[in-house]
This record gives C-alpha cells, structure tokens and sequence, in this order.
C-alpha cells in the first residue's frame, strides 16, 4: 500500500518519520492513510503546520491531523459557499438546517386528533433528518434509536400556531 499522505505528515515531523520506521504496523498505515484520504492535501499540510509547535504523541499524530485538515477543508467550504450566496448563511438541509433532526408533531397526538377530530396540545417529538446530517446524528447518538422522518409526518412549524398547524392536519387528512 502506498501511504503518501502518511509519508506527507512524516516529512513533517522527523520523530514521527523515526517511530513509523521503528513500528512498521501496517494495520496502522491503512488506518492512519484511510484517515488521511478524505481532506485535500493543502489541508493535510496546514494541519501539519499548525501542529509542529505541539505535536501529540506519535500514534496519534496522522488522526490528530485528519481532524484539522478535516476541519480546515469544511471551514473552506462553507466559505466558498458563503461567497456564492453574498455572505448569508447556507444550509445543505432546508429541512433540518443541517441539525439532522427534525421536530414534528407526535405521532399519537396526530392519531388521537384523527380519531376524535379535537384539537388537543400539539405535544411534539424529534424524529432524524433523511439528509447527511440526519446519517451523522444517527451514527453519533445510536444509543437514542430515534426513527427516521416518515412522509406522513408533519413536520412542526415555529411560523404556525398549534391551530393552523392543526388545520394543515385536517386538511392533509381531506
């Protein structure tokens, strides 16, 4: 396996380059350069830059990196951004604002109106985003096993009142 983002970080920091040569784990070399991969390689070198003052300890050094350049290349992004949309603030999610949850009217609450036809208090839940970010909450907070966001869900609306939320209720109900 050719690690060059490795052998880039190596370049680096010498002690590093020195304790690569001692340990020779290739487990570690696939690990350390899939971590590597995913930023540019102008990140990766700033990230390097920004770490020479402090380094961690070795067999932390390329994951600590990957982290900053990580970083560093979505700060870049939401920039590059940022100047498409002349400053204002952008989201990938309408939906979710890039949170990856969504807050929605309870399930029972809408089944119990369904049912009655009374309007009772809007209790709400929180459901996960069917965006990227709704995939990164789910990985993080697993032990939640909150559901996904589901097409007959209504999705709660700080613009609307508990009665015009409920109203868009009936009327989706027909």
């Amino acid at each position: 396996m050719r690690c060059e983002r490795v052998q880039l970080v190596a370049e680096f920091f010498p002690d590093f380059a020195t304790w690569l040569a001692k340990s020779k784990s290739q487990r570690f070399l696939e690990e350390a350069e899939r971590a590597l991969q995913k930023p540019a390689k102008s990140a990766v070198e700033w990230a390097c830059r920004r770490l020479l003052e402090d380094p961690p300890c070795s067999s932390r050094l390329p994951f600590e990196v990957a982290r900053l350049a990580n970083e560093y290349d979505a700060k870049i992004r939401a920039r590059r951004w940022q100047s498409i949309a002349e400053g204002q603030e952008t989201v990938g999610c309408f939906r979710c604002q890039d949170r990856g949850l969504v807050e929605i009217l309870d399930p029972e609450t809408v089944e119990t109106v369904r049912e009655t036809g009374k309007l009772i208090f809007p209790y709400t839940c929180l459901v996960l985003c069917p965006c990227p970010a709704g995939d990164r909450r789910a990985r993080v907070s697993a032990a939640l096993k909150l559901r996904r966001l589901r097409n007959d869900d209504i999705t709660r609306d700080d613009r609307l009142t508990a009665r015009e939320q409920y109203e868009t209720l009936f009327v989706r109900m027909g």
